[in-house]
């Protein structure tokens, strides 16, 4: 499974970028943070990024602008949101990719340092391992991780190990050297990671593989048939005749013939129905082995001659 993870800073200007980078990566999914949506001009937006036969999910921040979450995906996929609680300290989006029950969570924490953010980060990591056995944390923390002594390192780096997750990250992931965006996972293996700078953001491009063997889905169509029997033919067209009768008669008397002929190297069946009162006719016509059934007025006679022959 090929995925990408971008802080695309905006993705109002970007949106045909981002529709290219997909479609040239062949991506299953991109997560995105800080697409700074609202609620207003966030799916206008998703669907211009979106290339054909991909859907998407986005979370908006709602106190102000900035941040937001969003992931673009194959919708040949099953993904479904899942609720994991509200939290202060970041924006999140959590998807399921139902047929493989494996969790997908983007993340973005704003650069102001928030005192409850671990609290409500172990609360979170807790959700997930124990729900799925399988998870993959794309996000950007805000967090310097390339600065090993730093505080906020140490106790984020403390916390995925008490959860016995692998953060996989180690290269520079901003222009400026610091390694901000993480991809962290729990029970599956990552591999053919590559960072590069794109003039889309002051943030890399993260591509890697999640070995992952998807099912594949089918989309199913319910449809629906009507098969009629001879009666039924023979009413519907007894029907179409009265419709086209100038004075409706007391008594109508109708006369079915019936004959098999060859039409187009399939068997048909071409019924007949004429009223004893009158020179119109009618032609039905039922194709075996078909959905569709034919139904046409003739101009035979009541000799049954069409312009003098049969």
């Amino acid at each position: 499974m090929k995925l990408a993870l971008l802080n695309v800073r905006s993705l109002n200007n970007k949106t045909f970028l981002v529709n290219d980078l997909v479609k040239e990566n062949n991506l299953d999914c991109i997560c995105l943070t800080e697409t700074w949506l609202n609620n207003d001009t966030a799916t206008a937006t998703l669907i211009e990024a979106c290339p054909p036969d991909y859907s998407f999910h986005q979370v908006s921040r709602k106190s102000k602008k900035g941040g937001g979450v969003a992931a673009i995906f194959s919708s040949k996929l099953l993904f479904k949101i899942t609720e994991l609680g509200e939290f202060t300290s970041y924006e999140y989006l959590a998807i399921e990719l139902k047929t493989e029950s494996i969790l997908f969570v983007i993340i973005y924490r704003p650069p102001k340092h928030s005192p409850i953010f671990i609290q409500e980060f172990s609360e979170l990591l807790s959700l997930c391992v124990t729900r799925y056995d399988k998870v993959v944390l794309n996000r950007d923390l805000n967090i310097q991780v390339n600065k090993k002594a730093d505080p906020r390192t140490i106790e984020l780096l403390n916390l995925l190990d008490s959860f016995n997750l692998i953060q996989h990250i180690t290269d520079p992931t901003h222009r400026h050297g610091n390694t901000l965006d993480l991809v962290i996972t729990t029970g599956l293996n990552i591999n053919n990671i590559s960072i590069t700078d794109l003039p889309l953001s002051d943030h890399h491009y993260i591509l890697f593989n999640v070995e992952i063997i998807l099912t594949k889905t089918k989309k199913e169509f319910l449809v629906h048939r009507r098969y009629l029997d001879d009666t039924a033919i023979f009413w519907l067209a007894h029907r179409e005749h009265l419709q086209h009768k100038q004075q409706p008669q007391s008594k109508i008397q109708c006369q079915l013939r019936f004959q098999r002929s060859n039409l187009n190297s399939q068997q048909t069946r071409t019924y007949w129905v004429m009223s004893q009162q009158s020179s119109r006719g009618c032609f039905f016509n039922q194709m075996y082995n078909s959905k569709f059934y034919i139904f046409k007025p003739s101009n035979r006679n009541c000799n049954g001659n069409t312009n003098g022959s049969r």
